[in-house]
């Protein structure tokens, strides 16, 4: 009857000890987890750095009429609301005054080429700032503006954004 007994609270024991394992196991998984994530919010990738920069241009490329009048906006500030999605209104601001001007009637393009910017094609550097803020450099020619250099500082604060925008 003893062994009986014994047998059970054994094997109950037993089940006890495997769930506390597994449960501890699936703890440091967790954990793991959770540290490559962390991970990744910290490493842009290469297809973060040419979304974020075609989004940009996208975005301040805007459709026209013939008269230049934007079709989807009215104001700049209406313009900066859509930059805020891949960077700072202060770093889009820049962009916006320069390439936009608003009339009493709406906003308007100003007929000219495009800013020097990243070429997804090219080479660049990726210089790490802190554990979430890097900088792309990137060295490019164009027809319009010969030899170029681009630096952007993309930084992370739940998602990637364009933080500073500087070209020489």
């Amino acid at each position: 009857m003893r062994n009986k007994y014994f047998n059970k609270y054994w094997i109950f024991g037993l089940g006890i000890i495997l769930l506390l394992f597994t449960l501890v196991n699936t703890n440091d998984i967790q954990i793991v987890g959770a540290e490559e994530d962390q991970q990744k919010e910290e490493h842009i990738t290469h297809e973060e750095v040419i979304s974020l920069t075609n989004n940009f241009m996208d975005i301040l490329v805007q459709d026209t009429d013939e008269n230049y009048k934007v079709v989807n906006y009215d104001t700049k500030d209406e313009l900066l609301n859509a930059f805020e999605q891949i960077t700072t209104r202060e770093t889009a601001k820049v962009y916006v005054d320069y390439f936009y001007k608003e009339g009493s009637d709406g906003l308007y393009i100003l007929p000219t080429e495009t800013p020097p910017w990243f070429m997804e094609e090219n080479e660049y550097d990726m210089v790490q700032l802190d554990n979430k803020q890097v900088k792309v450099v990137q060295e490019n020619q164009s027809f319009f503006y010969d030899e170029y250099e681009i630096e952007m500082e993309f930084t992370f604060d739940k998602e990637w954004k364009i933080t500073n925008i500087s070209i020489r």
